[in-house]
């Protein structure tokens, strides 16, 4: 649905499926979506604060107060990428300089913990290796990334409490800014069902339905050229408070839907 940037990597990765002939339509949509998105963000100007970002190693220990130590491990490659990705992203798209729109340095804590199997944001990211079987080095994996950094936004901007309705709608704005892959995965945006989060998922849902709704009607055929930016303006609204409910996020919602169609059927001519 909406995607923060795609590595080299994974651009090639797409370009080999829509070269393939055994590949279905889905995942063909997929990649050409991908591409697409891929294109427009790399086609902005290069971020300014291209070295702006530091990475340090808790070498498998979990005491965040203690001193760390830099690391320039050529073996992280993938996650300096994937951050300058989604830097750009947020930049190209939506103009915004870092997480806190004032050119932050973006700082990556990397090999927290022993087996640990997640990441979080504090606000600095800290990244575990996984536990080898089911998960791996999260630090290696853009959405992992990308998630992460939605939250730094998220932050920056609302700073939504994380209990009840905002929590909720906090995880949803972060699910709503990365998924591009084919398949349900844990969530479903199109079909939630139950998953592992009911409330999450009402907003995801309202998401999906609006920007299906504006592609259908022909205004914009990816969700970051109209429903991302709605979502986007809303998130940094003045009136998105801590303790935004889902009602309050709707009514924001609805009026920058307003003032966008209202903005295209001018530049169309409507």
């Amino acid at each position: 649905m909406y995607s923060l940037g795609e590595t080299s990597f994974r651009i090639t990765f797409w370009k080999i499926l829509l070269n393939r002939k055994n590949v279905d339509e889905n995942t063909r949509e997929c990649a050409r979506k991908s591409l697409a998105l891929s294109k427009i963000v790399r086609s902005g100007p290069k971020s300014k604060n291209v070295n702006t970002k530091t990475r340090e190693s808790a070498r498998h220990g979990s005491d965040l107060s203690k001193p760390l130590r830099s690391t320039g491990n050529p073996r992280k490659w993938r996650e300096e990428d994937d951050d300058q990705a989604a830097h750009e992203c947020y930049e190209n798209l939506h103009h915004r300089n870092s997480i806190n729109d004032g050119g932050v340095i973006l700082t990556s804590i990397i090999h927290f913990g022993r087996l640990f199997t997640n990441a979080n944001q504090t606000p600095r990211m800290v990244f575990g290796d996984g536990d080898g079987i089911i998960f791996v080095n999260f630090a290696e994996c853009l959405k992992v990334v990308g998630y992460g950094l939605t939250h730094g936004v998220i932050y920056s901007t609302a700073r939504l409490a994380y209990n009840g309705q905002p929590a909720a709608l906090s995880e949803s704005i972060a699910d709503i800014f990365l998924p591009d892959i084919k398949g349900a995965a844990l969530r479903s945006m199109k079909a939630p069902g139950t998953a592992f989060d009911d409330h999450r998922t009402i907003p995801d849902r309202a998401f999906y339905l609006v920007a299906t709704g504006l592609a259908d009607a022909g205004l914009g055929e990816y969700a970051w050229e109209m429903a991302g930016p709605i979502w986007y303006e809303s998130l940094i609204h003045e009136n998105i408070k801590r303790h935004c409910s889902f009602e309050d996020f709707a009514v924001i919602t609805s009026l920058r839907r307003a003032l966008k169609l209202k903005w295209w059927s001018k530049q169309s001519g409507f």
